[in-house]
């Protein structure tokens, strides 16, 4: 016997094999080309992540030699970040000696400014005073894409002369950069994406690689009756399988050309893509190309355990077990194992328990889903008496992990979709974080003895523009308590000022200096003094984005034991004022009134302060761009739109991805529907020799085909909003229940509806024929 002319001649005259070599292709062909693209991702992010890497100083490492300074900012215009630097060469060197990247023009000498196609075109279209006056020079060329993270970005470089520049300018050795890596968030994000569509994808090519199992079932043990050898049977399976494997993972591949152009239009972090990022390498073709049709001949091989080992046993109905009630034990105790999660990770256990828990959340999806099932058919068979009704429950009942396996691969896209959906909304609702400013005050932290200069400036250039608003200073600094032990962010300014510009609930101010705190803390009235902060940027602090001075992380505490600080009102004792409200969720931030300082200029970082109009935002971030070049000019108002940027980031990953489990999950469970109907011709066909009617078995078919999909993705909707109602509360967020976290539970009833549908149908057409043949 010739396997491969056998396996030929078998796809050649048996009609259901075609049909069914034709849907494992378009199975194979599907998960193909979705592989390819989640695989994609992780060069993708390191393409361009190579692109604006020199954007970022820290990516620059520690140059050996060194020829220019920058400083590097964030900005933004309307709703949009701008990335600026300002640069400027070492010792009058000539600026074309500085090295650049690929599609820098050359480094600006001073006067010059250098701005990407995006942030070019803003310009010419904004009044002057509102974007290009921050750009003081020449615009002399503009930044190709390939110095640019997507084509959109708004990025500046601007010359200056080297004492333009602020004392914390970083020396660079070129706009260059060999650090370049991808998105580690990103690459996070693509990893749960091949996690969550990996699932529905294996379970649609399982589904077309099953259809018709039992006719094939039949037919390879005939042939092991009738002498063939195991070693046939199994190769015959392989060249079977493998053929549809093959053309599925070529179809897929062929599929793939136009996906990167496709995928590039998605935008991520402000911005699209180029079609490039997304083109796959070589390697990931030649693994893809043949690692999947070898899973799919290996998935054919394994299924036929039974029909090499017992051909007799193969054709012989067998009655399965159902499934025992302690796989309702372990829901319960993966329930009590997150909850534990949750206590533990409040107490600042930290998150490993949380995650294991969450894995074993999903791994019981597969234990709990097929007693539920079962339950369901037990449920059925006991209390309704309609002939449909119980022929369905007597299914369910006698073979529930089949009736479940079609439901399968969409029950993580559900959990892990409604989980997104309802913490994305609470974070969407929460406060503003970081300083504690009004969300229309713009400020900037800048050295203290440069504050005045820079300030006298800001308001000059405020009344060039005719802008009304009163620029102030503040000192930034911690306040610690004598005995060391506690300690806190404080802003330096007088309780008026103080009222009209922070969210410090504050209340009524006193004409007694002196020290506001919260409700909730009580401060001591002798041995306060205040630490310095840093003169440089600081980097992230532990804790949350406090107020106005760092946060209270041991390294910091430890830098300071031997500094013995500024004392308060020369270490007599202060007033302490009660404020009206807590500070909390501003890290218990206190107000220290100018008068008790006496030495102001011992406080080593100034905040520059000025309540811009909402209808002039723009043209005071121009006039504080030129009053401090280089210097970064923030609000909360800023940090909103950033983050902004990053839930529409995930609120849009998150309804591409439910999107995509949902073509995928009605896939495989219209195949698996239609596999199950033409499995059971030869019972179909007996029942309807007995005098059951075409109807009864149709609502039949339809109600096993569909409840099973419909409860195991309520259950998953549940469990997922259930886990993310547990994340909110240990972020210490309300719970918003936002009008998206309907779409995972559509995605189950469209689901439930599509295996209805093809119940239905494939029973309508398999009517037709004759159950002779079986």
């Amino acid at each position: 016997m010739n396997p491969v002319g056998l396996a030929l001649r078998i796809l050649r005259f048996d009609r259901r094999s075609r049909i069914s070599a034709a849907l494992t292709s378009a199975g194979v062909a599907v998960g193909t080309a979705l592989v390819v693209l989640l695989l994609t991702l992780p060069d993708a992010s390191a393409a361009r992540g190579e692109r604006f890497a020199w954007q970022y100083v820290g990516s620059h490492g520690t140059p050996t030699s060194t020829a220019a300074l920058v400083d590097q900012s964030s900005d933004v215009v309307g709703t949009q970040p701008i990335t600026r630097l300002d640069v400027a060469v070492q010792d009058d060197a000539a600026p074309d000696t500085v090295p650049v990247t690929a599609g820098i023009p050359g480094f600006p000498a001073p006067g010059e400014v250098l701005l990407s196609p995006a942030l070019a075109d803003l310009a010419a279209q904004l009044p002057p005073e509102e974007l290009a006056d921050r750009f003081p020079g020449v615009v002399v060329g503009k930044l190709g894409q390939e110095a640019l993270a997507f084509p959109e970005q708004l990025v500046a470089v601007v010359g200056h002369h080297e004492a333009d520049l602020s004392a914390d300018a970083d020396a660079i050795s070129g706009l260059i950069s060999d650090r370049g890596g991808p998105d580690i968030f990103l690459l996070t994000l693509a990893m749960i994406g091949l996690a969550v569509l990996a699932v529905p994808s294996l379970v649609l090519v399982a589904s077309t690689a099953r259809l018709t199992a039992a006719r094939r079932e039949r037919r390879l043990a005939s042939m092991r009756l009738a002498g063939a050898a195991p070693g046939q049977v199994l190769f015959l399976t392989a060249v079977e399988s493998g053929i549809a494997a093959v053309a599925g993972t070529a179809l897929g591949l062929l599929l793939g050309i136009p996906v990167p152009g496709l995928v590039a239009r998605v935008s991520w972090q402000g911005g699209t893509w180029l079609p490039g990022d997304f083109t796959p390498a070589a390697s990931t073709l030649l693994l893809v190309g043949l690692g999947i049709p070898l899973l799919v001949v290996l998935a054919a091989v394994l299924g036929l355990r039974r029909v090499v080992a017992n051909p007799l046993g193969a054709v012989a109905a067998r009655r399965r077990r159902a499934p025992s009630t302690w796989r309702l034990v372990v829901l319960v105790m993966v329930g009590a194992l997150f909850a534990a999660g949750l206590l533990v990770a409040q107490n600042g256990g930290g998150p490993g328990l949380l995650i294991l828990s969450m894995a074993a959340i999903v791994l019981s999806a597969s234990t709990v889903g097929p007693w539920l099932t079962s339950m369901i058919g037990l449920l059925f068979t006991t209390l309704w008496r309609r002939p449909s009704t119980l022929l369905a429950g007597r299914r369910l009942r006698d073979d529930p992990q089949a009736a479940y396996r079609s439901s399968s691969g969409v029950v993580l896209a559900v959990f892990v979709g409604a989980l997104a959906l309802t913490v994305l909304p609470s974070l969407a609702n929460s406060s503003p974080v970081g300083r504690s400013f009004q969300s229309d005050v713009l400020y900037a932290d800048v050295p203290t003895a440069d504050a005045k200069e820079i300030a006298e400036r800001l308001r000059i250039g405020l009344a060039e523009h005719e802008v009304p608003g009163e620029v102030v200073t503040a000192g930034r600094a911690r306040l610690r308590t004598g005995d060391g032990n506690h300690e806190y962010p404080a802003l330096v300014l007088a309780c008026a000022p103080a009222a009209e510009l922070t969210r410090l609930p504050i209340g009524r101010c006193a004409e007694e200096p002196g020290v506001w705190v919260g409700s909730e803390l009580f401060l001591p009235d002798t041995g306060l003094r205040l630490q310095n902060v840093r003169t440089a940027r600081e980097p992230e602090q532990a804790g949350p984005a406090t107020e106005d001075g760092a946060g209270t992380s041991p390294d910091d505490a430890a830098q300071d034991e031997s500094v013995p600080g500024v004392p308060l009102a020369d270490g007599e004792p202060v007033t302490v004022h009660a404020m009206a409200g807590s500070t909390a969720e501003l890290a218990g931030s206190v107000l220290v009134d100018p008068a008790l300082v006496q030495d102001s200029a011992a406080i080593a970082e100034t905040s520059v302060l000025v309540s811009a109009p909402a209808d002039r935002t723009e043209v005071v971030r121009t006039a504080f761009g030129r009053a401090a070049p280089g210097v970064e000019v923030d609000s909360v108002a800023m940090t909103e739109v950033q983050s902004r940027i990053l839930l529409d980031d995930l609120r849009r990953v998150t309804i591409i991805g439910l999107s995509i489990a949902a073509l995928l999950a009605c896939a495989s469970t219209v195949v698996t529907s239609a596999g199950s109907v033409l499995d059971r011709r030869r019972t179909l066909g007996a029942l309807t020799a007995t005098g059951a009617s075409v109807q009864v078995l149709a609502r039949a078919l339809r109600t096993e085909a569909a409840l099973p999909a419909l409860v195991a993705s309520l259950g998953a909707a549940l469990a997922g909003f259930g886990v993310g109602a547990g994340f909110v509360r240990l972020f210490g967020l309300e719970l918003v229940i936002h009008p998206s976290l309907a779409v995972p539970v559509a995605l189950g009833v469209a689901v439930a509806v599509s295996a209805a549908w093809a119940a239905g149908r494939v029973l309508r057409n398999v009517s037709d024929e004759p159950f002779a043949e079986e």
